[in-house]
C-alpha cells in the first residue's frame, strides 16, 4: 500500500474527528447557553411575578376604605398592573357599594381577560352568593354583562350555581342575548368564515353616524379614532353604537362582530337623540374618504336627497372605497338616502325567517338584505324588547365586506362589492311579493369570502403559468 496514501487517510481521519470534536464542543456550549438563557428567563419572570404580587398587596388595604375615590384610586392603579396578579383583587371589586368602582373594575377585568381568567372570575362572582349579600353578586353580574364579557359557555356555568331570583333571570336573559347574536352570525355563515379570516388591521371599517362606545372592550382596541363632526356630548346613539359592536365585537364576548379583527373610525355625525345636519354628515364621508376608509358605513336615511351629498359619496368611490347604507325602517317602496343614491349598496332588512322584516324599506333600488334583529335590548314591562332595524343589517353588510377585503387586500371595491351580491342566497321564493325589490338576496358571508378566495387563487394560478421563467444571473 502507497505510504503516502495511508498519511493522507490518517490526516483526514484526524481532521474529521477534530471537526466532529469542534462541532460537538459548540453544541454543548450551546445548550448551555440555552439552558442559562432559560434559567435567566424564569428568574426574571420570578422577579417579576414577585414584584407584581408586592405592588398588588400594597394596594389591597385601599380597596376596603371607606372613601369611594380612595377605592376607584386603588382599582385604577390595579388596572396599570398587566400580569394575572391583579385579578383576584379586581374580581372582588365587582361587588364594591359604589357603582363607578364596580363598572371600572369590570373593564380592567376585560382588557386583560378573555378565556382563563374568565373562570376564576366568575367562580369569584359566585362566591358573593354563599357568604355576601346576593344583590352585590348581581351588582357584579351586571357590571360584567355591561361590558359583554361573560361568554354563553361562562355564564351556563354560572348558572348552576343557586341563585337568587332576580341574578337568575339577569343571567339568563344575558345567555339569550348571546344565543341571538350566535344564530344570527351562523345563519350568515360569519363562525365558519372566522376559520378562514377574522379581519385584517389594514381594513379600516369608517362608521359614519351617532358615535361609538368607546368604553367596551372590543370597540375601544379596534377604534382608530372618533371624530366629533358635531361637537356633541349627549354620548352615542345606541344604534350606533351597537352596529359598531356588530362589526367588532370580540368572539368571545357577548356580541360576536363580523369581522373583530378589522380597524374602525367613528365619524360622529349625529347626536346621542340621532339628529344631525347634513354638513355634517359631508364632513364625516370626506373625513373618511381622506382617512383612507376602505369601506364607509352611512348609518342612517333620510326621504330627501342631497346633491352635496351625493358628490361626496361619488368621490369616497372614485377613492376606491366601498360606500354601504341602511335601507331605512320605513316598511314601503319609498327611496331612502343615502342609501338610494348611486354608488352605494343600500342593504335592507330580513327576519328570523329570511322573510323581509315588517319595518324595512324595499323596491327596486335594494342591493341585499340581512338580518335586522341581531340582539336582545334590556328588558322591558312589557317583556324583552328587540333591538332592531337596517342600521344593524347594514352594519352586518358591512362587517362582511371588511371581512372579504382582508381575505384579499389588493381587491378592488367594485370586487368586493360582486362577492358579495353573487354570493347572496335569493330571496324571492320566501317573499314572492316582493321578488326583485330585495336586492340580490339575503347576505351569505362564508359564501362571499369564500368566492374571492378561490378568485384569489385562480389569479395567482393564472399569474404564475404566464409569467416568464426568472433569468440566471451568470447566464447558464
Amino acid at each position: 500500500m502507497d505510504p503516502n496514501l495511508v498519511i493522507t487517510a490518517v490526516g483526514v481521519a484526524v481532521a474529521l474527528f477534530i471537526g466532529g470534536m469542534q462541532v460537538w464542543i459548540a453544541l454543548q456550549q450551546q445548550k448551555t447557553a440555552d439552558k442559562q438563557a432559560t434559567l435567566s428567563r424564569i428568574q426574571g419572570d420570578l422577579q417579576t411575578r414577585q414584584g407584581e404580587l408586592q405592588t398588588v398587596s400594597s394596594w389591597l388595604p385601599f380597596l376596603a376604605d371607606t372613601d369611594e375615590n380612595v377605592r376607584l384610586a386603588a382599582v385604577l392603579a390595579l388596572d396599570r398592573i398587566e400580569g394575572a396578579a391583579a385579578v383576584p383583587p379586581l374580581a372582588t371589586a365587582l361587588n364594591d357599594a359604589s357603582e363607578i368602582v364596580r363598572n371600572r373594575a369590570a373593564h380592567a377585568l376585560a382588557r386583560r381577560t378573555r378565556s382563563d381568567n374568565v373562570d376564576a372570575i366568575i367562580e369569584i362572582v359566585a362566591s358573593f352568593l354563599e357568604n355576601q349579600d346576593p344583590a352585590k353578586a348581581e351588582a357584579a353580574l351586571d357590571a360584567l354583562v355591561k361590558i359583554g364579557l361573560p361568554s354563553a359557555e361562562k355564564l351556563r356555568a354560572f348558572l348552576k350555581q343557586p341563585l337568587p331570583e332576580t341574578t337568575r333571570k339577569q343571567a339568563e336573559q344575558a345567555l339569550r342575548q348571546i344565543l341571538l347574536n350566535e344564530q344570527v352570525m351562523k345563519k350568515i355563515g360569519v363562525l365558519e368564515s372566522h376559520k378562514i379570516t377574522q379581519g385584517r388591521p389594514e381594513i379600516v371599517v369608517a362608521l359614519v353616524g351617532g358615535g361609538v362606545d368607546r368604553s367596551l372592550p372590543d370597540v375601544a382596541a379596534a377604534l382608530v379614532e372618533e371624530v366629533d363632526h358635531v361637537d356633541d356630548d349627549s354620548g352615542p346613539a345606541q344604534s350606533t353604537a351597537f352596529a359598531a359592536r356588530l362589526i367588532v365585537g370580540h368572539p368571545e364576548s357577548d356580541v360576536v362582530g363580523v369581522a373583530p379583527g378589522v380597524r374602525l373610525l367613528s365619524e360622529k355625525v349625529l347626536s346621542g337623540s340621532g339628529s344631525g345636519t347634513v354638513s355634517n354628515i359631508i364632513s364625516g364621508i370626506d373625513h373618511a374618504t381622506q382617512a383612507g376608509a376602505r369601506i364607509i358605513f352611512l348609518e342612517f336615511g333620510s326621504s330627501s336627497a342631497s346633491d352635496e351629498m351625493a358628490r361626496a359619496i361619488k368621490h369616497a368611490h372614485e377613492a376606491g372605497a366601498l360606500v354601504v347604507a341602511s335601507a331605512g325602517n320605513g316598511g314601503d317602496e319609498s327611496k331612502i338616502y343615502p342609501a338610494a343614491f348611486e354608488h352605494v349598496m343600500a342593504v335592507a332588512a330580513t327576519d328570523g325567517n329570511d322573510r323581509k322584516a315588517v319595518y324595512s324599506s324595499y323596491g327596486d333600488w335594494i342591493d341585499i338584505a340581512a338580518p335586522g334583529n341581531p340582539t336582545l335590548g334590556k328588558e322591558s314591562t312589557a317583556g324583552e324588547l328587540a333591538l332592531k332595524g337596517t342600521s344593524f343589517s347594514g352594519s352586518l353588510a358591512a362587517g362582511a365586506a371588511a371581512l372579504v377585503w382582508s381575505v384579499n387586500p389588493a381587491a378592488s371595491a367594485q370586487a368586493v362589492a360582486k362577492a358579495l351580491l353573487d354570493s347572496a342566497k335569493d330571496l324571492d321564493e320566501r317573499n314572492p311579493t316582493f321578488a326583485g325589490k330585495l336586492g340580490h338576496g339575503r347576505l351569505n358571508v362564508l359564501a362571499a369570502v369564500e368566492r374571492i378566495s378561490a378568485e384569489t387563487s385562480a389569479a395567482r394560478q393564472d399569474l404564475s403559468r404566464t409569467s416568464p421563467p426568472s433569468s440566471n444571473a451568470d447566464g447558464d
